[in-house]
């Protein structure tokens, strides 16, 4: 069921969006208030008048708003990939019994389902505020997640080349944040190419900035250079000195707000990299990126794929009340359940399989529940099936796992939470770890 439903959760959702602009806010009220004395702080035009200001607040509540809708679309949208991801992972669990060409159309399907799983995580991230997390990973990840977020968008008469090492370096940052930078600044390579169309180019490699080359105001050191440039109509000089201020843009009102870049400045910086544009009238621009180069060795991929196909022998059969809203998700979930060894009791109603369990507490060993459902959510059916039974492990599934914070968990009880769309390999490292035995495929 849509998170949006709820009134509760559509305003949380909102809350969160509205902090996410709030310092935007705060910095056109401010703006508001000064303008006639000081207007130095923002780098704003000197005349930027009252209704140009509530055209910014109003600008920051559509984004609010499309915000939330996103998020409502991409949680039903993780609820349809369940069934198709799951079950295309049984079907290639019998690919002995197919031929070659229906062993690649599962795979086909099995690949796809996983990507499409990505795309929604990378539009809930862009949706809602989400706390900056950085961390090692490599930018050409990054770049091929926000192309691929971008591609319907971008026109048919506008080529992108890529020209990216793919052994460039680690660098520390937060996903979403690089996915921004990348997804602006083609935007505005884009915007400039205007009607006419044109090529960008995108390259990422590693490069040493020496002192003698750091004249340019790069500090010396390893980066990683990320570069976007087009073929557009290029900037003069005088656009060029005012394209990093908030609210300066040449695209009009009703095609940018003039804080794309801004924003690319102000993450950038705080990663303590730089950034450089050079550009020409009639020859187009091209922007330079370094963020530094992430030194460590020791680096272990958080993108691991367990053998689900690994035989291990199991130690006791294990009940599972497993309880969603969605009928699809309860029949492939108890399907993947039984393979696992598991006895799995389904139910589609959170107020009925409490009542069930005051019947039998004592029958089941783990509690599998979605977050969020009508009449009861899944924080509260975890809290009061612990008031029943305390030593019962809970699994909270939710397409919203960042709603679910250290301390509701331990409140509630929660042992784990489980991302929708979740695969065999997921469920089972869960309740190996969780249960304190040994489960395999059968």
């Amino acid at each position: 069921m849509s998170q949006n439903t709820s009134g509760i959760t559509l305003e949380q959702r909102i809350k969160e969006l509205e902090y996410e602009n709030a310092a935007l806010k705060q910095d056109i009220v401010k703006l508001k208030n000064s303008r006639s004395t000081d207007t130095s702080l923002f780098s704003t035009p000197a005349d930027f008048n009252e209704i140009e200001i509530n055209e910014r607040m109003a600008q920051a509540q559509k984004l609010e708003s499309l915000g939330t809708l996103a998020g409502g679309i991409a949680h039903d949208f993780n609820n349809m990939l369940f069934p198709i991801l799951l079950n295309a992972e049984l079907l290639l669990l019998k690919s002995s019994a197919y031929d070659n060409e229906t062993k690649e159309s599962l795979t086909q399907i099995y690949e796809n389902a996983l990507q499409a799983k990505e795309l929604v995580h990378q539009i809930l991230n862009f949706s809602r505020h989400k706390k900056i997390e950085r961390e090692p990973l490599q930018i050409q990840n990054c770049i091929n997640t926000a192309l691929m977020l971008m591609k319907s968008g971008i026109p048919r008469n506008v080529s992108i080349k890529k020209n990216v090492d793919p052994n460039t370096p680690y660098v520390v940052a937060d996903p979403t944040q690089l996915h921004q930078i990348i997804m602006n600044l083609v935007s505005n390579s884009v915007h400039a190419m205007g009607e006419s169309g044109g090529v960008i180019n995108v390259s990422l490699m590693p490069v040493n900035v020496s002192q003698s080359d750091a004249n340019d105001g790069v500090k010396p050191g390893n980066y990683i250079c990320l570069s976007v440039s087009d073929t557009g109509s290029g900037m003069s000089k005088e656009v060029m000195s005012h394209i990093f201020e908030p609210f300066y843009s040449t695209k009009g009102k009703e095609n940018g707000t003039g804080i794309g870049l801004s924003v690319v400045y102000s993450i950038i910086k705080d990663m303590n990299g730089d950034i450089k544009v050079h550009s020409q009238l009639g020859k187009g621009t091209e922007f330079k990126l370094y963020f530094p180069e992430f030194s460590e060795k020791r680096l272990v991929s958080r993108l691991q794929t367990p053998a689900i196909n690994e035989k291990i022998d199991v130690v006791h059969q294990i009940h599972i009340l497993f309880v969603d809203d969605e009928d699809t998700i309860l029949k492939v979930a108890k399907s993947i359940l039984n393979r696992l060894g598991c006895r799995t009791t389904t139910m589609i109603d959170p107020v009925a399989a409490l009542a069930r369990f005051k019947k039998e507490p004592l029958t089941y060993n783990l509690v599998i529940t979605d977050l969020y459902m009508p009449q009861m959510n899944g924080d509260c059916l975890a809290e009061k099936i612990k008031e029943i039974r305390p030593d019962i492990p809970i699994f909270l599934c939710t397409g919203f796992s960042d709603d679910i914070t250290l301390d509701m968990m331990a409140q509630k009880g929660i042992r784990a939470v489980l991302s929708k769309p979740i695969s065999i390999a997921e469920i089972s490292d869960k309740i190996e770890k969780f249960l304190n035995t040994k489960i395999s495929v059968t």
